[in-house]
């Protein structure tokens, strides 16, 4: 028999750590996920300092992977034992910041929103699919020539690693193109001055606030600014294997751990579970 309550971690009015009810199934479409292990990514940290605004009382977490413990009776593509990883998005609510994310150890989400996580993949890169597929989304921009991706960190050598699977150079200056993935003003600034004249600048960094820019720049030298959101879990998965990513995927933490990672370092993705030892499994 299910528990009552689960162990979460949410943000109301401060970020909270305890016992939530466990979430059911609302909706003919909607499947009960297991949460196996979630990975920590910036909009996390954003959510959980309260520097990005949250549909309150709001669970944390969208790089989740699980399995599968109940469908409703409109899920046709599932079944109980599945494993799979979430989608960031249903819709237009953005999980872990419009509705409840998977910092927990059950999620509800309908069927749309889960992918099925291929045989053999382990637990880390089945959770590493959210951030390799945000990554993998600049594919759906004109890149043509050199391309230098700006910012420091895991995301920025993820996806230098991406633009160089999908067979382009990849350089430190003098570049065609400049794909920014910081989302700070200071570093739209470097790639607005550093793209070429009426060259492209590919947004896919998502900052907690907006930021402002230069538009005389880029109208003056003609620059083309194209953003990127998502490229799809199944083109994710199928570039994962050949993707060299061990030396950026970090430890797996209890899920009671949030708050001492909160300031831990950019280059390595942090993960929490609710059982670590499972996540070996």
């Amino acid at each position: 028999m299910q528990r009552e309550g689960m162990r979460a971690w949410w943000r109301e009015g401060a970020l909270r750590f305890g016992v939530r009810a466990v979430p059911r199934l609302a909706a003919s479409d909607d499947v009960s996920v297991r949460v196996v292990i979630a990975g920590l990514c910036r909009t996390d940290v954003a959510v959980a300092r309260g520097q990005l605004a949250c549909a309150e009382p709001c669970v944390l977490g969208h790089e989740v992977a699980g399995v599968v413990e109940e469908v409703g009776p409109a899920v046709r593509g599932l079944a109980p034992g599945d494993r799979v990883a979430c989608l960031p998005r249903v819709d237009a609510a953005r999980v872990g910041v419009d509705r409840d994310g998977g910092f927990a150890e059950r999620l509800v989400l309908p069927e749309r929103a889960l992918a099925r996580i291929p045989s053999g993949l382990d637990w880390r890169r089945a959770a590493l699919v959210e951030p390799v597929a945000a990554c993998l989304a600049v594919k759906r921009a004109p890149l043509a020539g050199r391309v230098r991706v700006l910012g420091r960190g895991r995301i920025a050598a993820l996806t230098r690693r991406v633009v160089v699977a999908l067979g382009h150079a990849c350089v430190e200056r003098d570049a065609d193109v400049v794909i920014e993935t910081e989302g700070t003003a200071a570093s739209l600034a470097e790639a607005m001055a550093t793209a070429p004249e009426r060259g492209l600048v590919v947004l896919k960094s998502r900052p907690p606030a907006p930021i402002a820019f230069d538009v005389a720049q880029a109208v003056t030298r003609e620059l083309r600014l194209f953003a990127v959101g998502w490229a799809s879990f199944e083109d994710a998965f199928a570039l994962l294997p050949s993707l060299r990513v061990d030396d950026l995927l970090g430890p797996v933490f209890p899920l009671d751990a949030l708050g001492d990672l909160l300031a831990a370092p950019d280059d390595k993705k942090l993960f929490l579970a609710p059982e670590p030892d499972a996540c070996a499994a």
